[in-house]
């Protein structure tokens, strides 16, 4: 898997688990790899689940950032980094939105 972001892709070779139940799906995941090294650590998983005639999300993510390829240093914890990289990941998120409509 790759997240396109700024200033360098994220990369991971990670596993998934899902798990259906009535009303709710969670996808669990654990990252095993990272030929970039961008992507120390990452276990985590997303949860739709059926609220009020609305779709709750729960996402929970516990990661650990590597170096930064471009610069071979560890990455900087600026505001504006955490800012690229929530956008990154909020956009992620939002493909997991185009499944179930068949937009992929």
């Amino acid at each position: 898997m790759i997240l396109k972001g700024v200033p360098f892709n994220m990369d991971m070779t990670k596993a998934e688990i899902i798990e259906y139940e009535e009303g709710k799906i969670t996808v669990y995941w654990r990252v095993f790899a990272s030929e970039n090294k961008s992507t120390l650590s990452d276990v985590g998983s997303v949860t739709f689940a059926k609220q009020e005639g609305k779709t709750a999300v729960i996402f929970r993510s516990a990661h650990q950032l590597g170096s930064n390829p471009i610069f071979e240093c560890p990455m900087p914890n600026f505001p504006i980094l955490q800012k690229e990289i929530m956008r990154t990941f909020l956009k992620h998120l939002e493909s997991y939105q185009t499944r179930p409509e068949g937009n992929s």
